[in-house]
């Protein structure tokens, strides 16, 4: 009598294993139920038996690890296209924000944010013919520029896009948007910088730079200044910044976090390389020191001269270079420097309140082209809805307006901004006692420089 695969040899009953028909993989939102589990174990069991039902321990055939795979790739595309999305309730979205959500081209939810290609002002387009990225494969550059720097301009000019529809939203999710686009504007504004600084022409990085020689001259020599950026990585994902606080103008050394822990208020980024995971792992094998190696000494000169001469006109001096601009921030330093800029931008007051809201006409098309023509109560709501403090902040990179909500003021800042009013809970009903007219020097001082 023949044994179960055409061979000759000891009988044993094999009905029960090969009857693999009757048995059903039940699959319910990518969880494996118990005969999926006995269909594993049953494949693997038939490997390991030859013609004689002696084990051989052969491991499982291809055609067998073919029909697992193809088991898998049908839970994964059951997980992304059938699981349920958990909707927020219609009462929560006013029918001009439906429409406005509706108006953006190719919207769909991921990760519990709207998405939308990129067609903002913020984004620029760094892959030209003439500028070779360095630093980089085509796959990581691919990886980081399209999803991940794209990614973050997007968020934020979706949250930005809900503050004119402020009065009738949640205050639950105008905390969520508010909160969102201060991450948000912080990774756009240090993921663009290292890009700026990783792409350009060989006539780019070979031009002098005078900050560049002023740090090296400080580390030793341009390879100790290499070591010294690379020895001050931390075990987490960050952002390497070299900036100057606009308040002293010195230049410091940082190391932000990529979720806005570390951020610092009234600094400029004139350095940046993004240590984020998509950054690196394909060219250097997860190993941020080794990129920063790699990279370093290849950035883009002019780009790294242009943002130093930046920092001086917003500064108004020339930038002061120490061994501690070498030195890393220490969290202390970062709670001082945010605590202090914060200080500065205490919300000014009039003596008596106005019946209106008086704003000079600057400021107040600004704040227009952001909370819409009903500024005013999208403002209140806004401050009104914070669990810590609103901070209306001057953007240095783009001369605009931003209103971000804070809840940690030690920990929770923003590179490239600068802020001119903070707001508490308590005084959203204030806004006409205000010294509009004080915020807005506070704003123009900044947008003068640039």
């Amino acid at each position: 009598m023949r044994g179960p695969r055409g061979g000759n040899g000891p009988q044993r009953d094999f009905s029960e294993t090969l009857d693999l028909k009757t048995r059903k993989v039940k699959l319910a939102a990518g969880v494996w139920e118990e005969q999926s589990h006995i269909l594993i174990f049953q494949m693997w069991e038939l490997s390991d038996l030859d013609t004689t039902g002696v084990s051989t321990h052969r491991g499982i055939r291809p055609r067998e690890i073919a029909l697992l795979a193809a088991v898998i790739l049908v839970a994964l595309w059951i997980v992304a296209n059938l699981w349920p999305v958990r909707v927020p309730p219609a009462d929560t979205f006013p029918q001009a924000l439906l429409a406005h959500m509706e108006a953006l081209p190719d919207c769909h939810c991921g990760s519990g944010t709207m998405y939308a290609p990129s067609d903002s002002h913020r984004y620029r387009d760094y892959t030209p013919a003439h500028l070779m990225p360095v630093g980089f494969s085509e796959r990581a550059f691919h990886l980081f520029e399209r999803r991940h720097v794209r990614a973050y301009i997007d968020w934020w000019n979706v949250d930005e896009g809900l503050l004119p529809f402020a009065p009738e939203l949640s205050d639950e999710m105008l905390r969520r948007a508010l909160t969102h686009m201060r991450l948000s504007a912080q990774n756009v504004t240090l993921s663009q910088v290292h890009l700026a600084l990783a792409v350009g022409s060989e006539t780019d990085r070979r031009r002098p730079c005078g900050l560049l020689d002023r740090l090296a001259e400080t580390a030793g020599t341009e390879e100790a200044l290499t070591e010294a950026l690379a020895s001050a990585i931390p075990d987490h994902e960050c952002y390497l910044v070299i900036g100057a606080d606009l308040t002293t103008g010195e230049v410091r050394l940082a190391m932000p976090g990529i979720h806005g822990e570390e951020g610092l208020w009234g600094a400029f980024p004139i350095a940046v390389i993004d240590l984020h995971l998509t950054s690196y792992r394909f060219d250097t094998d997860h190993d941020p020191r080794a990129y920063v190696e790699r990279l370093w000494p290849q950035v883009n000169h002019r780009v790294l001269s242009e943002r130093a001469e930046m920092a001086q006109r917003l500064v108004r001096s020339d930038l002061l270079i120490s061994p501690s601009s070498l030195a890393p921030m220490t969290p202390e330093e970062t709670a001082r420097s945010n605590q202090a800029a914060l200080e500065r931008a205490q919300l000014p007051l009039l003596e008596t309140e106005e019946e209106s809201i008086a704003v000079p006409e600057t400021l107040g098309g600004a704040l227009e082209d952001l909370m819409g023509e009903r500024w005013p109560e999208a403002l209140q709501c806004a401050i009104a809805s914070a669990a810590g403090c609103t901070v209306l902040g001057s953007v240095t990179e783009t001369g605009g307006v931003g209103v971000f909500h804070v809840e940690d003021p030690a920990r929770h800042g923003v590179w490239g901004v600068v802020p001119i009013a903070v707001f508490t809970p308590d005084q959203a009903d204030q806004l006409a006692s205000v010294d509009w007219g004080e915020v807005a020097d506070r704003w123009e001082r900044w947008n003068a420089a640039l």
